[in-house]
């Protein structure tokens, strides 16, 4: 029994330094360059940074309920803009921008490739309500259990 318990403990050991490593290396850079991404798009948003080609922030127009953004209330809320068209379907409508106002506003004034993206990562960012941190649920799962382990196998030796 005493042996189970020992491999039981060295493989939840295990599975917490691989994830805790799996962690480290890929999670900081993705969310780091997410977040730069979606803070610069909540600044052309908003208007705090200006569109390359001048044209009006959305803002100006567009209501946006997540992130503390008030918005104007001429055009459609984008607040759940991602969830409904997704990454895709985003960069098609900000390429085109082929709605009657904005056909006028941004017809010499086209967003460019980075702002498109920059502005996807934003609503990306809104539509999961984080700045791209990732959930340390499952890693404080697995460390609950191997300390749980830990105090079940010192009790037993105190038993004995």
């Amino acid at each position: 029994m005493e042996r189970v318990v020992r491999v039981v403990i060295s493989s939840a050991c295990l599975v917490l330094v691989f994830s805790c490593a799996a962690l480290a290396l890929a999670g900081p850079v993705e969310r780091l360059a997410d977040a730069e991404l979606a803070a610069r798009g909540k600044a052309l948003f908003t208007g705090a940074e200006p569109l390359a080609g001048g044209g009006a922030p959305c803002a100006a127009c567009h209501p946006f309920r997540a992130l503390g953004i008030t918005g104007g209330t001429l055009a459609a809320d984008l607040t759940d803009l991602h969830e409904g068209l997704g990454e895709e379907g985003l960069q098609v409508v900000l390429g085109n921008l082929d709605f009657p106002v904005m056909k006028k506003i941004y017809a010499d004034r086209p967003l460019t490739d980075e702002e498109i993206v920059t502005l996807i990562m934003f609503t990306r960012s809104a539509q999961t309500g984080t700045k791209g941190g990732a959930s340390l649920f499952p890693l404080a799962g697995v460390g609950f259990f191997v300390c749980f382990l830990a105090i079940l196998m010192i009790y037993k030796r105190r038993i004995q």
